[in-house]
């Protein structure tokens, strides 16, 4: 972490686009994505995975969601930005769950890692239904931007002109909340099977001979957030692994209730 530079969009983006080039040309350790940045006169470490402060109670304080909104605006449009940032947050949680001591970002799978000098292969799926990721994405576009709700409606009606305001929106005390409580365990049930069985289908046609793992993000679901319905959908991954021959584990995260689930495939054989 050697080097502390000025918080701002420039310093910020360019050491974000530095850390993520270094994962992409080879191995790397998770280290290099620590920076430090100063602010205010005080001295803050940025993960430039998820673009939060460490070691920290507020890791995204006002000033920083007001960086990260200026680096987004300027390039969500760039090709895989928004699909990369994405797959670093769910890796970036599943890092700290597992010694991983060396990665590299790459596209089939979507990173190579290393333990205890073994690599292995790790593709990351969200599984959100369609309506979900419209909302976590207007989230993450409007979320600390102070808009009054008129305004926050017109931003977002200009990219999104069909959302049932109604239906997802609410104000409270003058905050802008975009949520969905539209749950079905059965519908998400079916999902993660599915996405099991489609990424099962993918690691065969991978070229190299290594194991391979998947982690599926069920991001902020209430639904995976209950120990309960882990096991019910255990009992569910238990009916499709006699099929499942090309993968490992699969992993199975909600980083907003931090639950980690690891099944083995394997261990039926």
């Amino acid at each position: 972490m050697a080097g502390i530079i000025e918080l701002n969009k420039n310093n910020l983006l360019n050491c974000y686009n530095k850390a993520h080039e270094i994962a992409k040309n080879g191995f790397c350790t998770p280290d290099i994505f620590l920076k430090q940045f100063l602010y205010n006169e005080e001295i803050f470490t940025i993960d430039l995975m998820n673009i939060c402060i460490v070691n920290s109670d507020n890791i995204r304080p006002k000033f920083l969601w007001k960086i990260i909104h200026e680096i987004f605006d300027e390039n969500i449009s760039i090709i895989n930005f928004y699909k990369d940032y994405r797959e670093y947050l769910s890796f970036s949680y599943f890092i700290k769950k597992l010694p991983i001591e060396r990665f590299m970002k790459f596209d089939k799978p979507d990173f190579y890692i290393e333990i205890n000098n073994k690599v292995f292969d790790l593709e990351i799926r969200s599984v959100l239904l369609e309506e979900e990721a419209k909302l976590n994405k207007i989230g993450m576009m409007m979320f600390g931007r102070g808009k009054k709700e008129s305004e926050f409606k017109d931003v977002v009606s200009r990219k999104y002109k069909r959302l049932n305001w109604n239906k997802y929106y609410k104000n409270y005390d003058g905050i802008n909340v975009i949520y969905s409580l539209d749950y079905d365990f059965n519908k998400y049930v079916i999902m993660l099977k599915e996405a099991i069985v489609r990424k099962n289908e993918q690691a065969s046609t991978f070229k190299d001979k290594n194991e391979k793992w998947l982690l599926l993000d069920t991001e902020n679901n209430i639904f995976i957030s209950d120990k309960n319905m882990l096991m019910n959908i255990e009992k569910e991954i238990i009916k499709i692994s006699d099929d499942i021959r090309n993968l490992k584990y699969v992993f199975i995260i909600n980083r907003q209730d931090n639950i980690f689930y690891k099944y083995d495939f394997r261990s039926k054989i």
